[in-house]
Parts: structure tokens; C-alpha cells; sequence
């Protein structure tokens, strides 16, 4: 039996969004993966980001937007 996955919830900037589905539309088009999911692809970033040096860590750290505390408005 496989591990048990749990549904979350985040908060992703539009350019990242748009960043995922260009990833999804490459994967595909490339024939690695046959019309991939947002989870998928997210779970590949997290493998990616868990097998990085710590100084990649750091460079990717440093391009993602400051968090704001609290839920968007409107």
C-alpha cells in the first residue's frame, strides 16, 4: 500500500501559476509525463529542492517573494 497523501491549500503569484503550466505543457510535449498534474509537478520540485546543495537552496531562497502573514484581501 502506497503512503496516504493529504489535499492542501497554497498560495502560489500569478507568474507562478503560469510557471506551472508551462512546466506541465513541457513535460507533456516532451513525453515524460502524459498530461501531468499541478501535484505532480510540485512533488518533482520538492524532490529537486530536497536533493539540492545548500547553496542552492540559498539562490532558490533568495528569488521567491517575501511571504505576507494572513489571508489576501479581497
Amino acid at each position: 500500500m502506497g503512503a496516504q497523501r493529504e489535499k492542501v491549500t497554497v498560495s502560489l503569484y500569478n507568474h507562478e501559476l503560469i510557471t506551472i503550466e508551462k512546466l506541465k505543457k513541457r513535460l507533456s510535449d516532451q513525453g515524460i509525463l502524459v498530461a501531468p498534474t499541478t501535484s505532480e509537478i510540485v512533488r518533482l520540485a520538492l524532490h529537486l529542492l530536497g536533493e539540492a546543495p545548500q547553496s542552492k537552496l540559498e539562490q532558490a531562497v533568495a528569488v521567491v517573494p517575501d511571504r505576507r502573514a494572513g489571508r489576501p484581501k479581497g
